[in-house]
């Protein structure tokens, strides 16, 4: 009951730093020093001091089997965890959340966690999801370097089960966006060695995978690998069904990959596509309408992407409510048109939350700037929304969560960029 206590009487979720000290005799006895804190990412302000009674299980794997063993971690360090192996003096691998069963998170040492991923094949599928979560978590709390990280990243992204497949490139984002351009190469190269095997083994099936995972991976090798001939390919569909080069056809791509063609006709062909993709907006089933809407904020010339702001704020366009905060969202997040959207979101302001945000959204408004990575821009959207606060009452709550958000993202990127740009190089 006191170890239930100590979640429900307090705030957070804790990290479990689990030590590794192997020492072999006639059999191996392998001490795993325990030290708990809450977790908090780099860059959060969050409250320090909290303990918890936490019942931790570690699986051991061994060459001849699996043990598991449990301790009550009731300090905010303790040392006396000890676990012994079989008669053949062999050391473990240890997963620190037997099952995934634990409500913690945890880290180790870059050697443990290496040897953990080596063995990801011994792992169930809780386990292995827990293993992710934490490895995740620990990076972005600075408890893990980029090597570490982008091993898992390319374990997970290789697994069979969809769910751990799909949630491996959760920070693919941040690279994308905030990498330097000499570290481009690195990673585009990076993104297709992860994905490019496993998109072939499943588009086209009929399976989970086929229908719900291909996507996500042709998107990640158009959009984060610039894999070239992909592009063309899909190019040529999204050209097709949009009837660029004579009457269209809408068998040329399933319709799970609609948007992808779309977007990549738009990469290849902008000036053609660019007011056929706003036909089909206009007039297109809804699956059609977000799959043009979603081409059109790829565009590149800034004259188009003025257009379409102008549209988003434009009462009797096509675009509706919805349709012009996809518009906002989506060219704030290209770096080509950050800069120019965000300065236009500024000027606009009064004018597009009094005409196109309903007052149920307007205290969200900050989330428009959830995109931002720098501490400069957060003092600017918060400088921004209090200037409007008579317009979009309620704001405090959501603007403190993009704040954080952007202070977050801040911080990993100063912390890590460098580092990753290095990892990526030498891998």
């Amino acid at each position: 009951m006191d170890a239930l206590k100590s979640f429900v009487d307090q705030p957070g979720v804790p990290l479990v730093k689990i030590g590794y000290d192997c020492r072999v005799d006639k059999k191996a006895e392998t001490n795993l020093p325990l030290v708990q804190t809450r977790y908090a990412p780099l860059g959060a302000t969050t409250k320090q001091g909290q303990r918890w009674e936490i019942p931790v299980c570690v699986k051991e794997i061994y060459e001849t089997g699996n043990n598991k063993s449990c301790v009550l971690l009731e300090e905010n360090i303790q040392t006396d965890f000890a676990v012994v192996g079989p008669l053949d003096g062999s050391c473990p691998v240890v997963m620190p959340n037997a099952d995934g069963a634990g409500y913690y998170r945890f880290t180790m040492p870059s050697t443990s966690w290496a040897a953990l991923l080596d063995k990801i094949d011994k792992l169930n599928t809780r386990e292995v999801l827990a293993t992710q979560d934490s490895l995740l978590a620990a990076y972005r709390a600075g408890e893990v370097d980029s090597v570490v990280y982008l091993r898992g990243v390319e374990k997970f992204a290789n697994h069979p089960e969809y769910d751990v497949v799909n949630k491996a490139g959760d920070l693919l984002g941040f690279m994308d966006n905030h990498l330097p351009d000499s570290a481009r190469s690195d990673y585009e190269r990076f993104v297709r060695d992860i994905y490019e095997a496993k998109y072939k083994s499943v588009v086209g099936t009929d399976t989970i995978e086929g229908q719900l995972l291909a996507p996500t991976l042709l998107g990640n090798l158009i959009y984060r690998a610039n894999d070239k001939a992909l592009v063309s390919e899909y190019a040529l569909k999204g050209a097709a069904y949009l009837g660029l080069d004579g009457d269209a056809d809408t068998s040329a791509v399933p319709s799970n990959l609609l948007s992808y063609a779309l977007d990549a006709a738009m990469l290849e062909r902008e000036v053609e596509a660019f007011d056929s993709l706003l036909s089909l907006h206009e007039n297109g089933s809804r699956r059609e309408k977000n799959s043009a809407l979603s081409a059109l904020v790829e565009v590149k010339s800034p004259e188009r992407a003025q257009r379409l702001l102008d549209m988003a704020l434009d009462e009797s366009s096509q675009m509706n409510q919805n349709d012009a905060a996809s518009i906002i969202f989506g060219l704030m997040g290209k770096p080509d048109h950050a800069d120019m959207t965000w300065n236009w979101f500024k000027t606009n302001f009064d004018s597009y939350v009094g005409k196109r945000v309903p007052d149920v959204r307007k205290p969200g408004i900050a989330a428009f700037g959830g995109g931002f990575c720098a501490t400069e821009k957060a003092r600017e959207l918060e400088s921004l929304i209090e200037s409007k606060a008579d317009q979009i009452p309620g704001y405090e709550r959501r603007l403190a969560q993009t704040l954080e958000s952007i202070e977050l993202c801040a911080a990993l990127k100063d912390a890590k960029i460098k580092e990753l740009s290095e990892a990526l190089k030498n891998r």
